[in-house]
């Protein structure tokens, strides 16, 4: 898939990303939200390094479900949430709980 980088010069300034990507036509799109360093039966590692790498495998696996690689991927977004932080992860509160007991 043919996607296009469009810098502008801003983002080199803060980091190593592109300030757009324009995607081609007719291209699908696969959306994911909340994919959390969790396994699939709901146990947090203790450790951000198995954390990271267990979303990651869910993201490769969500991606090769629909047909895709990483070649296909356009944004990423994943942030580091300490379980400690009022309203982080307030969906999953009960992974919260159950870590801080």
């Amino acid at each position: 898939m043919n996607h296009i980088i469009r810098n502008i010069g801003v983002a080199q300034q803060i980091g190593t990303y592109s300030d757009a990507i324009e995607v081609g036509p007719n291209l699908r799109w696969l959306m994911t939200a909340g994919t959390p360093g969790l396994s699939t039966t709901g146990a947090l590692l203790n450790d951000i390094t198995g954390q990271a790498e267990h979303a990651w495998e869910h993201i490769l696996m969500i991606l090769a479900r629909a047909g895709m690689t990483v070649a296909d991927m356009v944004k990423v977004a994943q942030y580091k949430v300490l379980l400690h932080t009022p309203n982080a992860m307030d969906r999953r509160g009960s992974v919260c709980n159950r870590r801080e007991r």
